[in-house]
Parts: structure tokens; C-alpha cells; sequence
């Protein structure tokens, strides 16, 4: 059975591989050359690994052909799809649908995810229901600020050096960085410095705490937020430390977003990221019947 328009579960993913311009480069150089340094290496542009065909391009649209502001089909979702390259393609064409300029069958409007077709989703109410807001004009959206992933506890997400996330709880005041040592002592963290990205970690005296480290490879498919494990977050002179319940110290990338409000990191950037969450008639008609116990489902097998 072949989707109809409207009728698909929308995704705004875009799965391409983006290209970015260093804008630094042409001022960055001629220092290097006058200091006498050696320019660095400009890396080679990203392979296009997953080339799209310009016919397939052109069946996206409803024209069928390539067109400014034309509008796009929705992505066919109910076929298997190509290995790898099938996401791709899947996910260009499903923005490009969000994005077109939503036609007569949509409601009309300047953008399909704007039309009457989709719903806004609220924000929790104190009880954490949501629900949804059809799309009207003259809606006013309720944009929240953007913050890092959260965790199954509701807690922010951390990613450590292997890719493994870990849920965190902030700092607390009232408790100690203690960490144990190879000898299986505890330590108390009194000052930390960074050092070619990592953590370096002293105690009362000034020397140097060789303290456990945890950087276990975890296999991809255990890399879940919902098995994320527990540990603590730190702030040693202002230095962000995680520490797991055996008092090992987690590897992690310095300057992750952490809890922190996420900045755009464009032109205007120091801009605020704000987000909305809207969902399609159908994924909306289909929880209310749910919910409401007028669709039941089953569990295959």
C-alpha cells in the first residue's frame, strides 16, 4: 500500500552530510606564514558516498520536475530501504516535504509542517500530560528554550570519550569530589587543570591524583539512553568532573553542552535555540484513539 500524502509519519531529519566552510582560514594563514610556521593541512571535501540522481531529485516533486518553492511528495515510508543510502534519501525528502509550500489538499499555507494538517504539541501540564493545539491562524506557539538531552530520570546526558551516555546529577554543594586511586584510596579532589583536553586532577598538597579513569568501548548496541548509568557531576575551579558510584573518574569530551541552554553556532552566534513539537494528523488521531480506547492495539507473536 502506497502512502498518500499527508498520511505518513513525518520526520524532519536530515541525513546528509553538510559541508562547512572555515571562515578563518584566509586570516588564520598569513600569521602562520609570517612567524614562519608551516600553513596547516586543508582537509579534502567529504566524499559523497550517497550521490542522488537527478531523476530521482526531480520525482520527489509533485511536478515532477526540480522547481523554486515547488511542492515535494512525501517520502514513500511503507517500502524496506536501501541500505544506508535508503535513510538518506528518506530523510532529504521528508524535510523537503515539511518544508514546500503546503498545497489545497494541506489546507494551503507558506509550509506543509505549518498547515492545518499538522498539530503543535504542548508543553507538560503539572500532572506531565500533553496535548495537541490544531493549527490556526493567528496561533501563538509557545517556543521552549532548547537544553542538552535528557536522560529516562529526566536528568541531563553526558557522552563519555567511547560514546557512552551518562545520566548525571548536578553539582551539590554539600558533597565531596573523592576519587580512589589504584591503590584503592580515596582521595579528595581539592584542584584540577586541563592538560591537552583532559582533566588533570590534584589533592590538598598539589600533587598530581592518579586517579581510576573509566573509557570502556561499549558495543553500539548497548549505546542506549535508557540503560545510561548514574554518576556525579563536579565543578573543581570551574572544571566539570564525572565521577561513577565506585569513585572512578568518567573520560569525557570537555565543552559538551552538559545542562546548559544551547547556543546557535552561526553567524548570530550567542543566539538562543529555541524548539517546537509538532506531529501530523495522522500520528494525532491515531494517540487520541488510543488513549481514548477507540483503537486498540496488539502486540505481534
Amino acid at each position: 500500500m502506497k502512502s498518500s500524502p499527508h498520511r505518513n509519519c513525518a520526520s524532519c531529519d536530515s541525513g546528509r552530510t553538510l559541508r562547512l566552510v572555515l571562515i578563518t582560514a584566509a586570516t588564520v594563514m598569513p600569521i602562520l606564514f609570517a612567524i614562519g610556521c608551516a600553513p596547516p593541512p586543508v582537509p579534502t571535501d567529504a566524499q559523497d558516498a550517497c550521490p542522488l540522481s537527478p531523476a530521482t531529485f526531480a520525482s520527489w516533486f509533485e511536478s515532477g520536475s526540480v522547481s523554486l518553492n515547488g511542492v515535494v511528495n512525501p517520502a514513500n515510508s511503507l517500502i524496506n530501504l536501501a541500505p544506508n543510502c535508503g535513510f538518506y534519501e528518506w530523510s532529504e525528502q521528508m524535510f523537503m516535504w515539511l518544508t514546500s509550500p503546503a498545497p489545497p489538499a494541506y489546507g494551503g499555507g507558506a509550509h506543509i509542517f505549518d498547515s492545518p494538517s499538522f498539530f503543535d504539541v504542548s508543553p507538560p501540564d503539572a500532572s506531565g500530560n500533553r496535548t495537541f493545539l490544531a493549527h490556526a491562524a493567528g496561533l501563538i506557539r509557545a517556543f521552549p528554550l532548547r537544553t542538552a538531552q535528557l536522560g529516562p530520570h529526566r536528568l541531563p546526558v553526558v557522552a563519555d570519550r567511547s560514546g557512552r551516555l551518562l545520566e548525571f546529577n548536578r553539582p551539590d554543594p554539600n558533597l565531596k569530589p573523592l576519587v580512589r586511586d589504584p591503590s584503592g584510596k580515596v582521595v579528595e579532589i581539592a584542584h584540577a587543570r586541563l592538560e591537552n583536553g583532559r582533566a588533570i586532577l590534584l589533592d590538598q598538597e598539589g600533587k598530581v591524583i592518579e586517579a581510576q579513569h573509566v573509557a570502556t568501548v561499549v558495543p553500539a548496541a548497548e549505546q542506549r539512553v535508557t540503560t545510561a548509568p548514574m554518576v556525579q557531576k563536579f565543578l573543581v575551579e570551574r572544571i566539570p568532573l564525572f565521577i561513577d558510584p565506585s569513585l572512578a573518574v568518567i573520560d569525557v569530551e570537555q565543552g559538551q553542552a552538559e545542562d546548559s541552554v544551547l547556543e546557535a553556532q552561526t553567524a548570530a552566534n550567542g543566539s538562543l535555540v529555541y524548539y517546537a513539537t509538532m506531529v501530523n494528523d495522522v500520528y494525532a488521531y491515531f494517540l487520541t484513539g488510543v488513549k481514548g480506547g477507540s483503537i486498540t492495539t496488539t502486540t505481534p507473536g
